[in-house]
């Protein structure tokens, strides 16, 4: 019994080192995301920062900037839960 020709293992090369390619390309751009999101949470904690100390003097315009994080908060909670696959 032959096994493959050395022309089926240079094709099965090419086909698994396509596939790790695009795997790459994949998680590459996966990374990207990751990168762009974490910058735009600092943003956030850093422009919040900001906004507490301008208004440190004035509980309405805290309780006002309070509310609305908690209602970010849960729009944010309710994405992650609604885009976060199932456990097997």
């Amino acid at each position: 019994m032959a096994g493959p020709t050395a022309d089926e293992l240079i094709a099965l090369i090419v086909k698994l080192g396509e596939q790790m390619s695009a795997q790459l390309d994949a998680l590459t751009a996966q990374v990207e995301r990751m990168k762009t999101t974490s910058q735009s949470v600092v943003a956030l904690v850093k422009g919040l920062a900001d906004q507490i100390q301008a208004m440190k003097d004035d509980p309405a315009a805290l309780q006002a900037l309070a509310d609305s994080l908690r209602t970010d908060a849960d729009a944010i909670d309710q994405a992650v839960h609604d885009n976060t696959p199932a456990q097997p």
